[in-house]
């Protein structure tokens, strides 16, 4: 755990709440289901946190510096953070990512999905290494999320353009030329164009 780890709780004003559910083989409450949409976003970064079978200390840094914030604007308290974190590590233990998506997906807006898929991108590429457990998870979201190749493609792009900071240490980078942009239109998510 890193110092001052966070985890479950009920998010004062953030409305977060966890209930009972039974485990994947039916034998009883076993771990709290996420029903909030806060909730949900901070189970779906558990879940990618772990998509490879291991954690790795600057996607779980991610994580608590997300949702520190709500501690620091009086939302939450550091123990309601804790709880709320350790809530989720532990539902995901216990539960399917399929059972979670099929069960949290309704609960969410379209602008919560991609805000959610967006974060977890920005998780998974903290450390600048994707594994195949994070590919393959990330498509499980997209699928239940309704989220096109495209959309998912120009997200991935721009979190990596975010997170390249060899931008700042490489004057030959190839991004680093006076004419360089980006295309964030809408017609090129629906055209389906892969590279910025």
């Amino acid at each position: 755990m890193i110092p001052g780890s966070y985890g479950r709780s009920a998010l004062r004003g953030l409305g977060t709440e966890l209930e009972c559910a039974e485990d994947e083989r039916g034998n009883g409450p076993m771990a709290e289901r996420p029903t909030t949409p806060m909730s949900i976003l901070i189970t779906a970064l558990a879940y990618m946190i772990e998509a490879d079978m291991k954690t790795v200390v600057e996607e779980k840094a991610k994580l608590v510096t997300l949702l520190r914030k709500h501690v620091s604007r009086g939302h939450m308290t550091d123990g309601d953070l804790q709880r709320e974190i350790d809530s989720a590590f532990e539902y995901i233990h216990r539960t399917g990512v399929d059972k979670f998506l099929l069960e949290s997906t309704p609960v969410l807006t379209m602008a919560q999905r991609i805000a959610v898929v967006m974060n977890l991108y920005d998780t998974i590429l903290v450390d600048g290494l994707v594994a195949e457990g994070e590919v393959s998870m990330m498509r499980k979201f997209r699928t239940a999320y309704g989220i096109s190749d495209s959309a998912l493609s120009l997200m991935r792009e721009l979190v990596m353009f975010k997170n390249d900071t060899n931008l700042f240490i490489n004057p030959n980078h190839p991004r680093n030329t006076d004419d360089f942009d980006i295309d964030l239109s809408m017609e090129r998510w629906l055209r389906g164009e892969k590279s910025i």
